[in-house]
């Protein structure tokens, strides 16, 4: 849909406020007129595609906090240049506990998995990612094992491989679908491409995405 009619759309819809949910996938038209005016607007990790044609405006920055994507945080400490992330609530998304507790699940009936492995790269490094990029003056949010379980088992019931586990992306969102003090926004959805690591399971995200499509709470604009 082109942005000019999803402003029109966006008066009209009997929810008055709006949050986009910005994933890194490059966006073929310039959105940053509906991002930038919305009421909270959410990114992921190092925003690749932030300003240009997704605007701004970064209310909730939701940090991939495991694996070699943390390391990297670490390391590289891309948010100490990153000033938007100044004033938005930090998210951290996976829980360790609840990832651990799913592969190894799996694990007794095929043994695929080295335990060594799984608990060094399922590690929770968000305190490591706090400290390296000087962000204990932002508000920090914990995704509990609660909101980790519920994803597992609700892509589970859409097919999803069961040696896979969710993406960030697909964290987030859920977290704001099933969170009450989100219940009176319009929720779009752009950025998402439905393709990367061959460990998360995209089909049936893409699955969750058009259930929540069709029960016309959340508006999807497909990369």
């Amino acid at each position: 849909m082109h942005p000019g009619k999803i402003l029109i759309e966006m008066a009209a819809h009997p929810n008055p406020k709006n949050l986009v949910i910005v994933g890194n996938a490059l966006s073929p038209l310039d959105y940053s007129p509906l991002i930038d005016g919305a009421e909270k607007v959410l990114r992921f990790n190092e925003c690749k595609q932030f300003d240009g044609r997704v605007g701004t405006k970064t209310d909730i920055l939701c940090v991939n906090n495991t694996g070699l994507p943390a390391r990297r945080y670490i390391e590289q400490r891309p948010f100490l240049s990153f000033d938007a992330v100044r004033s938005a609530v930090v998210w951290f998304p996976r829980d360790s506990g609840a990832h651990l507790a799913h592969l190894k699940q799996i694990n007794q009936t095929h043994p695929r998995l080295d335990a060594e492995v799984l608990e060094r790269e399922l590690r929770d490094l968000s305190d490591d990612i706090i400290a390296a990029n000087d962000l204990s003056g932002c508000a920090i949010e914990r995704f509990s094992s609660d909101i980790n379980d519920r994803v597992f088992k609700e892509l589970a019931r859409l097919g999803a491989p069961r040696l896979s586990i969710p993406s960030t992306g697909i964290l987030a969102l859920e977290r704001i679908m099933k969170d009450p003090a989100f219940g009176d926004y319009r929720i779009h959805l752009l950025g998402f491409g439905f393709s990367g690591w061959n460990g998360h399971p995209w089909s049936a995200e893409k699955a969750l995405v058009a259930n929540y499509v069709r029960l016309d709470r959340l508006a999807y604009y497909p990369v």
